[in-house]
């Protein structure tokens, strides 16, 4: 078996043109799949097939073929069917323009269905397959340029179907599975009233946390829901800015749930980032999104509600007891030699993860307690974070 810590773009074009090539042996299993949490439209600049190569493998002019979605839709031409499955979360429920990442996709999946891919979105999905009726190409990597081309350092491993075949078979039972609960990317929007909200963890036995806020006038930033969001923000939600009065009906409640789970998970992310180092063990990204978000995998059918990080487990990145480790974050964030720029972070980080952890208390033990104040400062919160506030 393989393993890989680079060169992922070379292995991931050759296992996919390797398929296109030998679209005319007699196949039982002609599907394709990449399973991806994020997902965009790369190029083949860097497959490292020459022009001729690719020529003979498409028996069109390799000129054609610049992007992954040109090369999909190929695939699905010359008989196979193709299918992409990404991640539906709470985390991309904000406007397009907010998330340049989901914008990509989401064109992207655009293009690829209207060459006949089918296209899925599932919650709590950390995965990343590509599979081919010839082998399977699995880890750490996202099909972005990122991910795939050692920008970020990711483990891959390749399993070829006539070499590893126990193997193969193994991960093929994997990706099967992953796709229960999953549903159509471009499927209607589902009522606000039928969705079911994420569960948040907090031990509602500990002391209830106390915050200073003071609630101001709060300009929204982000539009009513229209095109501008993904089809699976539910109909009826209310963004971040736009919760007028208390929290009255249903449809307020789960918007401001919603709301405070989009904003822990983006918390979650940037506290990631921020600690993230490829060449530190312990440290590396996938070690620490396992950290983060450990047991939130699990959801296997549709009407199951998908978990969210908790506050205590950003606290022990952002954070830390352990004096080696702050200055380690001091050093990531490049403050190592200013004190006080430093002080203001941990101020500013303090904040954040208070103030969650003070709404998600309020939410454990009673929505209908949500006070117009708690509803301004979660959208500042909200802003601050867009504003690089930690």
């Amino acid at each position: 078996m393989p393993s890989f810590h680079s060169g992922h773009f070379r292995i991931f074009w050759d296992i996919l043109f390797d398929a296109a090539d030998r679209y005319h042996e007699d196949l039982e299993d002609k599907e394709i799949v990449i399973i991806s949490p994020w997902i965009s439209d790369v190029t083949t600049a860097h497959s490292g097939w020459s022009d001729t190569a690719l020529a003979s493998a498409f028996e069109i002019d390799s000129g054609n073929i610049e992007s992954l979605s040109f090369l999909l839709g190929e695939l699905v031409q010359r008989g196979f069917t193709v299918k992409i499955l990404t991640l539906s979360t709470v985390g991309k429920w904000l406007p397009k323009a907010v998330n340049k990442h989901l914008d990509n996709e989401q064109r992207f999946m655009k293009q690829v269905n209207e060459k006949g891919v089918k296209c899925f979105l599932r919650n709590n999905l950390h995965m990343k397959y590509v599979k081919t009726p010839f082998s399977i190409f699995c880890g750490s990597v996202n099909i972005s340029f990122n991910g795939l081309s050692g920008r970020n350092q990711e483990a891959a491993s390749l399993f070829y179907h006539d070499i590893h075949d126990q193997e193969y078979r193994q991960r093929l039972d994997s990706i099967t599975s992953t796709f229960v609960g999953a549903k159509d990317y471009f499927s209607p929007r589902i009522p606000i009233t039928d969705y079911i909200p994420p569960k948040f963890s907090i031990n509602l036995g500990e002391t209830a946390i106390t915050v200073d806020y003071q609630a101001g006038p709060i300009t929204p930033r982000y539009s009513e829901l229209n095109d501008g969001y993904p089809m699976d923000v539910a109909e009826g939600f209310i963004p971040q800015g736009r919760i007028n009065g208390t929290l009255d009906t249903e449809e307020k409640q789960k918007s401001f749930v919603i709301q405070l789970a989009t904003l822990t998970i983006g918390v979650a992310t940037r506290s990631i980032e921020i600690v993230a180092d490829e060449t530190i063990d312990g440290y590396k990204m996938e070690q620490l999104t396992d950290k983060i978000f450990e047991n939130t995998d699990l959801v296997e059918e549709a009407d199951e509600s998908e978990s969210l990080p908790t506050v205590q487990q950003i606290r022990e990145l952002l954070l830390p007891d352990a004096q080696n480790h702050r200055e380690y974050v001091q050093r990531k964030l490049g403050l190592e030699d200013e004190n006080e720029a430093f002080d203001e972070w941990i101020k500013n980080a303090e904040q954040i993860c208070s103030q969650m952890e003070y709404l998600t208390q309020k939410i454990e033990a009673d929505l209908t307690e949500i006070t117009v104040a708690d509803i301004t400062m979660l959208t500042d919160l909200t802003y601050k974070l867009d504003d690089g506030f930690i």
